[in-house]
């Protein structure tokens, strides 16, 4: 690319000056588009052809590939020349490659194959994985509910695991290594990167890889105390990581920050991380999630979970114990990712009942109880839902009693039942009392006789390329006629989850700058993916200004000099006659 210092326009590579001002014009290059050129179409080990760059990070730069003989897309990343130059670093990569390879669980980025290019770069092919990482969703929705939070952080941890166990340490674990890629049933599923990579750059062989003795490696914002001061690490370093996230996504905000890297490590090092409720605004958690975030976050290692299991193990009492529940993370998930046979999952138990006759909370059962525990869970949805919940749990307990004091109920409780054989005392002389009924507010019984509002289900938007922004109009079922727009929302980068009532039909009008626009029309059903393929149009050409026709210039007419009057003749002399 070249550009005019004059008047900035750009020009391609042909041009050597400014047709309008005649001016040298400058070369600007492009580093990272000249990569992504010179590797487009290259073919690595005759096995892997380059499509696209994907990015590029401190490890190297990520290409779409396609695998030759099985058609398979992949993402190939590329290690940095300054890796592949140190003969350490090439010998552990391939030992680290290998062992990481190895790794199956279903949160670990697969890795295919890994090697060596013919120019001597050193490459991993892996599963290529839609979706966006937790990064992006951090800075696009700030901290998450914390039910979402700990199933992230679960699945990382089970990730661990199966790497842990294989003697592999992350050492980089961080939000940007943290893939979310829905799926159907776990909107918040993911993939976890790089296992291995960050031991090139610091080995714990005694070499130090390609960092100096008393030089550190990896990102300020999630490092262990003892990373940060260049010692030797262990998996607790990783587990320290996780407590980073999770505060991050409970808070919105990471634990320590600073205006430059060196403070950030000094505050892992030296400085508590704040507590949740001294944050402004303050972040209220669960004091059993809290304790399990913090302990995670112990200056001393030794201090620390000693495995991910055994954290996870603390998270599931955190859930248990805050009556944290979701449909992707529950007890019996963590269960299951123990791995434990013989593992049984506790049924999180729902808040009792104030003040109540066990009679009658066993004759209620799961009438006001599954009021008040879907109160708890629910999403937020405003004043009115709330008093929707509150009036149905006051009109279900009025009813239920008079039912019960009733009989209304099959007969009372063995526990309330009078007993026929104690002769009842003398009974008073009765007195006619009238109960005065406890008014209802009009608000509250109108909201809790309106019929109830649709279900919300979760809907998940992409589009091929990511990155679209997508206006959605939600209308409210009907059975005949035309629908009714009962709401518009605008979603600012693909890809992207929505709730919206169940059944309701969308119109969702997808856009991104160079594609040309598409709207896609679709009922909401839980779980549904609407991913648009918008197509690339070509930019419009700049309108270029008018060509200046070049005119010789006319020659100036020279200038003639006034031509010198001739000098008058003198008047001629009267001829005179000689006097006679």
């Amino acid at each position: 690319m070249k550009i005019c210092p004059v008047c900035d326009r750009e020009f391609d590579d042909a041009r050597t000056a400014c047709p309008d001002d005649g001016s040298s014009l400058l070369i600007v290059r492009d580093r990272a588009a000249e990569q992504a050129d010179a590797m487009r179409g290259k073919v690595i080990e005759g096995r892997y052809t380059i499509q696209e760059k994907l990015g590029a990070g401190g490890m190297g730069a990520v290409f779409a590939a396609e695998q030759t003989a099985v058609g398979r897309k992949v993402a190939i990343k590329v290690l940095g020349s300054e890796i592949a130059s140190d003969k350490n670093a090439v010998k552990r990569f391939m030992q680290e490659a290998r062992a990481a390879s190895a790794l199956s669980h279903p949160n670990t980025i697969t890795i295919h194959d890994f090697g060596q290019t013919a120019e001597g770069e050193l490459y991993l092919a892996m599963e290529l994985v839609p979706g966006q990482t937790l990064a992006q969703v951090l800075r696009r929705e700030g901290a998450l509910a914390p039910e979402r939070a700990v199933h992230i952080a679960h699945q990382i941890l089970n990730a661990l695991q199966e790497a842990h166990g294989a003697g592999i340490i992350h050492r980089d674990l961080k939000p940007e290594n943290v893939i979310i890629s829905p799926r159907s049933g776990n909107p918040d599923f993911l993939k976890v990167l790089d296992f291995g990579l960050a031991k090139l750059t610091d080995s714990d062989d005694g070499s130090h890889g390609l960092t100096q003795t008393g030089q550190v490696f990896g990102t300020p914002g999630y490092m262990a105390p003892e990373q940060a001061k260049g010692e030797r690490c262990d998996l607790r370093a990783d587990l320290y990581a996780v407590g980073v996230m999770l505060y991050e996504m409970l808070a919105g905000r990471r634990p320590f920050d600073g205006d430059n890297p060196l403070s950030v490590l000094v505050k892992h090092i030296q400085e508590p991380p704040p507590q949740f409720d001294a944050l402004e605004p303050p972040v209220d958690v669960d004091l059993t999630l809290r304790a399990a975030v913090f302990r995670a976050l112990a200056k001393d290692r030794d201090q620390r979970f000693a495995s991910a299991a055994e954290m996870n193990e603390a998270l599931m009492q955190a859930v248990e114990a805050g009556g944290l529940t979701s449909g992707s993370f529950s007890a019996a998930t963590v269960s299951a990712g123990r791995g434990g046979a013989g593992a049984s999952s506790k049924s999180l138990a729902p808040p009792s009942l104030p003040a109540a006759d066990s009679g009658l909370q066993k004759t209620l059962g799961s009438g006001i109880m599954g009021q008040v525990t879907s109160a708890r869970i629910a999403p937020e949805g405003g004043g009115r839902k709330g008093l929707w919940v509150a009036a149905a749990v006051l009109l279900l307990g009025a009813g239920a009693v008079a039912a019960w004091q009733g009989g209304l109920f099959g007969g009372a409780s063995a526990e309330s039942a009078p007993t026929a054989a104690a002769e009842p005392p003398p009974a008073a002389a009765p007195v006619a009392v009238t109960p005065t009924p406890t008014p209802i507010p009009a608000a509250a019984l109108d909201a809790a006789t309106a019929p109830a509002a649709p279900k919300p289900v979760t809907v998940f938007l992409a589009s091929e390329p990511a990155g679209a922004a997508v206006v959605v109009k939600v209308f409210a079922p009907t059975a005949g006629g035309d629908p009714e727009l009962i709401d518009t929302r605008r979603i600012e980068e693909t890809p992207a989850r929505l709730e919206v009532p169940a059944d309701s039909p969308l119109e969702l009008a997808f856009s991104l700058e160079g594609h040309a626009p598409t709207t896609l029309k679709q009922a909401a059903t839980e779980g549904a993916i609407i991913n648009a393929k918008l197509a690339a149009v070509a930019p419009p050409k700049p309108a270029r200004p008018a060509a200046r026709r070049w005119k010789p210039k006319a020659k100036p007419k020279p200038k003639t000099e006034p031509a010198t009057p001739k000098p008058a003749a003198a008047p001629k002399r009267p001829v005179i006659d000689d006097l006679k």
